[in-house]
């Protein structure tokens, strides 16, 4: 495959009649240029330098620029692979832009300082824009917009049928009023999320009728893949006020967040499903997911510092979230019938469901930390944490279904069959976290630091529900409830040395167990080292070596299989991981500044083993007495990662008109090597190898005092070893104009 998208005419015409202009009056520069080096099409944040000339307007100093420019764009192999690792596009792009104005004498009209900064507008994917401003008796202002766009159309995975293609912007304005008065100042804000966009999923119905009810028959069914439109949305409005009492530091902040979802999924045609050999078909499919919800937070804070020696800072957060939901499902279709006919054994069904609900979620968090000045060597810090919450849950579960033989008699009496299940849930969590730590200088050469950390964490359920099928008014309730309480504990410790002036080294290690997940599994021993090496043997010369080595151990929960007996009943699904993480850095700019050099290694080793349960029969690994099944088997799972990055940057200025930028990267998993799976003996070997380079080079010509002209190509090359599906390789030449307002281009 390969797809190949030139430079726009448009684009290309505007970019030929700007050149010409600049060319007609082209100034001779005046100082030696910096090489240019932002020529990876990745959105980088830029911020202007001072210039040594600024542009004045009124009463202000400007200082300005601008990158415009366009992409081709050529895919060789798997252009989907290709838009769901970088998915640049060909086109005009607005590289990045920066405008920054400031007052002369520091206090202006409207605002003393204004910053605007934007990259990778149009044919990147991600945007951002940022502007700050302020009146610094008055006010100061933030705005933070982004963009992403977000394609996923993987081959390898769920055969092709989990796709996405959405639109994600997001983003967050703030404004402080007076915020240079210690006694009162006020907050404003407010933050904004949309996500739209359509995909395909899946829908597994292996046991269609079987799923709508314990009185129904057993019947095989397939797996579906079903469009789905994606539509979620949040805003959030907050405002707070915080001042000075005496010498307590006082802060209120209270906020309201909205939230929705109303994504869908639905088959605009008769689907057969991925198993076109049996007679299972999905005819009519529609499902809605509305989902509304309002979140109100109140946070309250104070701090203070005594004598100068001890600081104190506490806070408590109150949120109250109320949810509401429902699950609007109309489906008609066919099971898959069995024997020598199975037309003739297969049911034909109609199903209309609804599943509204609400939940009630009050939480609590409470926050104290002190820093206590023993010495001036010495400090200890306290740090002392607990959060609560409690989930409420009422929901009711409709299902009205009509099932025919294919001689046309209903399969239940009444027709059609309808059940209600209403269901209510508690979930009751709290965690008490609390960490001691103490530092010590001992000289400008060595300090340590070292303390423990202690969690605690208590989780208890309540389920019930009740099965309604017409016309049962008042069913057996079913209860279930659960308790679980975690405790753990960990200490840590390091330090950091200066041997010699020009070496750096820091230490840190840590040993104990964790229980940081939210889900009620076991504590995980961990143990965890770092070190790393800040090397400066001349001026210009920095090398880095650091090594990070991780090992977590869960002992996993026993999980009880009700319906079978013996040895097989109970199952223990552990865990353990182990990364070792080296990396080493080279940074050398000589004084004169005409080149630099940068390169760079880091190795990732990582591998899993975890117990798992897999099917050895297409039937599964559950029985029940009516129909007794084998059991699922028991193995092991490992998982290895090998990779290699490395990675080199070149800067040099070969004229005072003209300058390079050159750069290589590469990132190669070998992954399991040669271990096999063993799977007489249940073992199951798995790994991801596959290789991704991007060599990268930019041409900078200085046109005049005030442009420059820019000449780059990226090239991308992705390679899987097992599989040749999704290779692919990519060009992206592209070309900009960099324009300077308030400075020369070699004045940045």
């Amino acid at each position: 495959m390969k797809n190949k998208t030139a430079f726009t005419p448009s684009s290309l015409l505007s970019l030929v009649l700007l050149l010409l202009a600049v060319a007609v009056n082209a100034q001779t520069p005046r100082t030696s240029p910096t090489p240019h080096t932002t020529a990876t099409p990745a959105p980088q944040d830029a911020q202007p330098a001072t210039p040594a000339a600024e542009v004045t307007a009124g009463n202000y100093n400007i200082i300005t620029s601008i990158e415009l420019g366009v992409r081709g764009l050529s895919v060789d192999g798997n252009d989907d692979k290709y838009r769901s690792d970088l998915n640049y596009r060909a086109g005009f792009r607005l590289f990045d832009s920066n405008f920054l104005a400031r007052a002369k004498d520091g206090t202006g009209g409207w605002f003393d300082s204004l910053l605007v900064n934007s990259t990778g507008w149009n044919a990147d994917p991600h945007g951002s824009l940022r502007i700050n401003a302020e009146k610094s008796a008055w006010y100061r202002f933030n705005a933070n917009v982004r963009r992403n766009t977000y394609q996923n159309r993987l081959v390898n995975h769920a055969l092709g049928q989990h796709i996405r293609d959405t639109r994600h912007k997001f983003g967050d304005f703030d404004l402080r009023l007076l915020p240079r008065n210690r006694f009162i100042n006020f907050s404003l804000g407010y933050s904004f999320d949309r996500n739209s966009g359509d995909g395909l999923t899946t829908f597994n119905y292996s046991n269609l009728t079987a799923s709508r009810g314990s009185a129904f028959t057993v019947r095989g069914g397939d797996e579906f893949a079903v469009n789905r439109t994606t539509r979620t949305r949040a805003d959030e409005y907050r405002a707070g006020v915080e001042g000075r009492v005496g010498k307590l530091d006082l802060g209120f902040l209270q906020g309201i967040r909205t939230y929705a979802d109303d994504s869908q999924d639905f088959i605009n045609f008769a689907n057969q499903g991925n198993n076109t050999a049996n007679t299972a078909a999905l005819l009519t499919f529609q499902r809605d997911m509305p989902m509304h919800g309002r979140a109100y937070f109140t946070r309250l804070n104070a701090h203070t510092n005594i004598a100068r020696r001890l600081d104190i800072t506490a806070r408590y957060t109150y949120t109250h979230a109320r949810t509401r939901f429902n699950l609007i499902e109309t489906d008609t279709g066919r099971t898959a019938g069995t024997g020598a006919n199975p037309l003739a054994n297969a049911l034909t069904y109609s199903t209309i469901i609804t599943f509204p609900g609400e939940t009630v979620r009050p939480s609590h968090l409470g926050e104290i930390g002190m820093t206590w000045m023993v010495t001036d060597k010495l400090r200890i810090s306290e740090t002392l944490r607990h959060n609560s919450f409690r989930n409420e849950g009422d929901h009711v579960y409709n299902e009205i279904t009509s099932a025919f033989r294919a001689n046309g008699t209903p399969l239940f009496t009444p027709a059609p069959a309808a059940f209600a299940v209403p269901i209510a849930r508690t979930l009751e969590y709290s965690r008490l976290y609390n960490q001691l730590e103490a530092d010590y200088q001992f000289g400008p050469r060595l300090a340590v630091h070292f303390g423990h950390r202690y969690a605690n964490r208590h989780i208890d359920t309540l389920n019930l529900g009740r099965i309604l099928p017409a016309p049962i008014v008042n069913a057996p309730g079913v209860v279930s409830e659960e308790e679980f309480r975690f405790h753990s504990n960990s200490f840590f410790g390091g330090f950091k040395a200066r041997p010699v002036k020009q070496w750096t080294l820091y230490f840190d290690a840590a040993r104990g167990e964790s229980n940081d997940v939210f889900t009620r599994l076991d504590n995980r021993k961990s143990v965890n080292f770092r070190v790393r090496n800040r090397i400066t043997p001349a001026r210009g010369l920095g090398l880095n070596v650091s090594f990070i080595t991780r090992d977590n151990d869960n002992p996993g929960e026993t999980v009880v299989d009700r319906t079978l007996v013996g040895p097989q009943s109970s199952r223990q699904f552990d865990v353990q991981t182990r990364d070792r993480n080296f990396s080493t850095s080279l940074d050398w700019t000589p004084p004169a500044g005409r080149y630099s050099l940068s390169a760079g290694y880091t190795h990732l080793n990582a591998e899993s083993d975890a117990a798992i349960a897999f099917f050895p029969l297409p039937a599964g690994c559950v029985g029940t007495t009516a129909v007794p099944l084998p059991p699922c088997a028991e193995g092991r799972s490992r998982f290895y990662l090998r990779d290699h990055f490395f990675y080199f940057n070149a800067n040099v200025q070969f004229h005072e008109r003209f300058s390079a930028f050159a750069s290589y990267r590469i990132s190669k998993d070998t992954g399991q090597g040669d271990r096999l799976s063993d799977i007489p003996n249940r073992l199951f070997v798995g790994s991801y190898p596959l290789s991704f380079q991007s060599p990268e080079a930019r041409l900078v010509f200085k046109l005049s005092r005030n442009v420059d002209w820019n000449v780059g190509y990226q090239y991308y090359a992705y390679r899987e070893r097992f599989s040749n599906a999704q290779n692919y390789r990519a060009h992206l030449p592209n070309t900009s104009l960099r324009i300077y307002f308030g400075g020369a281009s070699g004045e940045r």
